[in-house]
């Protein structure tokens, strides 16, 4: 059981406007909490996993807004492009 009878967020990425290679990285601002470890590890457990396209990487990012005894959660996501390892 979540947050205040939430088990996940309701969150939705519009896939249609992801960013190109020359736009990322790109940061969204999820939601914006009480900096308490409480609350954030509430939050942590209701994100939903958002899968984008193969060439986006995803990651959820926390910003301490100092001064205000808040965390903004936030979606990062990055351009991957083709990867070559030479050994």
């Amino acid at each position: 059981m979540g947050w205040r009878g939430i088990s996940k967020l309701p969150l939705m990425v519009d896939t249609s406007a992801y960013p190109t290679e020359t736009q990322t990285p790109q940061t969204f601002g999820i939601v914006t909490v009480t900096n308490t470890s409480a609350t954030l590890a509430a939050v942590r457990a209701m994100l939903p996993a958002i899968k984008p396209y193969s060439d986006i990487r995803q990651s959820i990012v926390e910003r301490e807004n100092v001064g205000e005894g808040t965390v903004t959660l936030a979606l990062e996501l990055k351009h991957v492009g083709t990867k070559f390892v030479v050994r």
